[in-house]
């Protein structure tokens, strides 16, 4: 506290000035603040909390989420189950609003075969007979009738072989095989009881048979079958190739490139967007504008005395308390 000279209304016109808020009069004390609304700072801080925390649970329990696997020219219908489905638990099994085909999948390297981009032109159906044509790719998701599409990192090729054996089997499998990662370095799959009786079909596939670049597109699939964990035979095919391992006879018919997505539905992210503002919000009132109070009254003894104080951070406010003496002429109180 300290004296100052003139009346309350004089110190309280200078205070003032320097912006300092009347905000009234209680026991004989006429208050001002400085930055009143730091006050506010840490109630926000702590509502954005809450309400991002609030948003976060409710698109814990409310999303839907899946992966499909698409080959080129593949149709992916509403009723079709998703692979990795995943929801919480108050949402249903996620359900695609329309059918979904692969028009196109288009990827690149970089020159040290690492991969550069991945992009899926996609065409939703509805049941209207109309459709709509998309693309999604890496780090660019793409927002339909409420559901997001991510491209995923994997991709390679799908087979289609032909089977025929034993016991009137007849079909043809579409095997899909993620791109490998070099061009003398096979991708692989294993197909467990594909062809039923506990068989394993183990598969792998170079992109170019001569094993020099991605840019040429001549692939090898090579079939493996085992049985009770002893390999039946080996069969390296090229496309309109046959062969036979067993019983069976492989015959490969056409490849395609496939592509994975995970489709994503939730709501929700607004509001943790907003919580994350009146945290920011909070955060810069608290730490940046700390109230400081002064309150000015008539001693006993007839001067006017003015006490101040910095809710926080005092120390960092002593230039200004100094410049608030300087400007109302004050002089240290003892008494």
């Amino acid at each position: 506290a300290f004296t100052v000279p003139g009346t309350v209304e004089d110190a309280c016109r200078t205070l003032s000035a320097k912006g300092y808020h009347r905000q009234g009069i209680a026991r004989g004390r006429t208050l001002l603040i400085r930055h009143p609304w730091g006050y506010w700072g840490n109630t926000l801080l702590h509502l954005g909390m809450v309400i991002t925390i609030a948003a976060s649970l409710f698109i814990a329990l409310t999303q839907q989420r899946g992966v499909i696997h698409l080959a080129e020219g593949d149709m992916r219908y509403p009723t079709d189950p998703l692979l990795m489905e995943e929801h919480g638990l108050l949402a249903e099994p996620l359900v695609l609003p329309e059918a979904v085909r692969l028009d196109r999948l288009t990827y690149s390297f970089w020159p040290t075969y690492s991969l550069r981009q991945v992009a899926s032109t996609l065409s939703f159906l509805s049941d209207s007979g109309t459709h709509e044509t998309k693309t999604v790719e890496i780090n660019r998701i793409l927002a339909h009738r409420g559901v997001r599409y991510y491209q995923g990192i994997e991709f390679g090729h799908a087979f289609f072989v032909e089977v025929t054996g034993p016991t009137g089997l007849n079909r043809l499998f579409q095997l899909q095989i993620q791109h490998p990662e070099a061009p003398e370095k096979p991708g692989y799959n294993d197909f467990h009881d594909l062809l039923g009786d506990g068989h394993l079909l183990r598969t792998k596939y170079l992109v170019d048979v001569e094993q020099k670049s991605f840019d040429h597109v001549n692939p090898l699939l090579t079939l493996r079958l085992d049985r009770q964990g002893k390999e039946m035979g080996q069969l390296p095919l090229q496309l309109g190739e046959k062969g036979n391992i067993g019983p069976y006879s492989f015959e490969l018919r056409a490849f395609t490139p496939w592509s994975r997505l995970i489709v994503v539905k939730f709501s929700g992210m607004p509001m943790i967007f907003f919580g994350f503002f009146i945290i920011s919000l909070g955060g810069v009132l608290h730490y940046f504008t700390p109230p400081r109070e002064a309150s000015v009254h008539t001693a006993e003894n007839g001067s006017t005395t003015v006490c101040w104080r910095a809710t926080k951070f005092a120390e960092l406010y002593r230039d200004e308390l100094a410049t608030l003496k300087k400007a109302l002429g004050g002089e240290e109180h003892h008494g």
